[in-house]
């Protein structure tokens, strides 16, 4: 209002000429240009929009984690229970004679809840000050935790022995090329065990080249459809099938973040941001049949 009566007032006689049905033209104004109408050592921080940050993306390992089931335990303690194959077997029989007798036993397991965690120092006045940070800490502990759960996780599913390998094959399938390995591989295991290798992991190169494979078999993984992914913790040169069903994570603490004071962080203005989960997962028992591990020319030779 106060610039409209400046204006009014600079041209009163624009008006006077107005009240006699003359024409009139007001002063312009001049343009407003940040570089001469703001002036102030405050300038740069006139309404900041703030984009954010752009994270890191979880490692190939804690992308596979997805696929295995989560299982909620309440006791830090595990008892695990695999059936093992007996003697007898059952058989037609006449009436009034004996029938056979079968039995089979039980073996215990103890996995025991392993802790991974980690923590960071920040001051407050990071966290405070800058409207994404809290977000970024809670999503970096987050995700590097998660990847070196994965990472372990996965690692153990390859080390696992007595597993499956080639010598468990059945020969005549003529396979050649790696991609011949899945079909081959996943009828043998169904008839072993009846298990359902659903999840095919390959060092990164060895992925590659089952894809730039030329074949008439892709009907085969059109039906299936397993899950083929690149894994760094797999050997160059080896082939892992797994049942992922077989391999729940027993997870007796959430991952889970806390935020407290230790040593002078009061006094220095700081805080201490923790980041850690108790989970188990055993490797013992019916799983391992679920798992075929061994070398892609191994494999391939055992098939032709």
């Amino acid at each position: 209002m106060e610039t409209i009566y400046n204006q009014l007032i600079a041209n009163k006689e624009a008006i006077k000429n107005l009240q006699k049905g003359k024409e009139i033209s007001f002063k312009a104004s001049a343009e407003m240009l940040e570089s001469t109408n703001i002036t102030g050592l405050g300038l740069p921080s006139i309404n900041p929009q703030n984009m954010g940050y752009i994270p890191y993306k979880g490692d190939s390992s804690g992308s596979i984690l997805q696929y295995f089931p989560r299982i909620k335990v309440s006791s830090p303690t595990l008892v695990i229970t695999n059936e093992v194959l007996g003697e007898g077997a059952p058989t037609a029989v006449a009436e009034g004679t004996d029938k056979p007798l079968v039995d089979f036993d039980d073996v215990v397991s103890t996995p025991t809840m392993t802790k991974y965690a980690e923590s960071i120092t920040i001051s407050e006045e990071m966290l405070d000050d800058i409207d994404f940070m809290n977000e970024q800490v809670r999503t970096v502990l987050m995700r590097k935790l998660n990847n070196k759960v994965a990472d372990q996780f996965i690692k153990s599913i390859k080390n696992a022995t007595p597993t499956h390998t080639s010598a468990n094959l059945t020969a005549g399938t003529t396979g050649t090329l790696v991609k011949d390995i899945l079909p081959a591989v996943s009828a043998d295991m169904a008839n072993l065990g009846g298990y359902n290798l659903n999840m095919w992991l390959l060092n990164q190169p060895d992925y590659a080249k089952l894809f730039v494979e030329a074949g008439q078999n892709y009907l085969w993984y059109a039906m299936n459809n397993p899950l083929i992914l690149n894994s760094d913790e797999v050997t160059a040169g080896n082939i892992v099938g797994v049942d992922s069903s077989m391999f729940p994570i027993y997870v007796y603490k959430e991952l889970d973040i806390k935020i407290g004071r230790v040593g002078a962080n009061f006094t220095n203005n700081m805080v201490t941001i923790r980041c850690e989960s108790r989970l188990a997962w055993d490797l013992t028992g019916n799983c391992l049949n679920a798992i075929y591990n061994d070398t892609i020319t191994g494999t391939l030779a055992a098939i032709l």
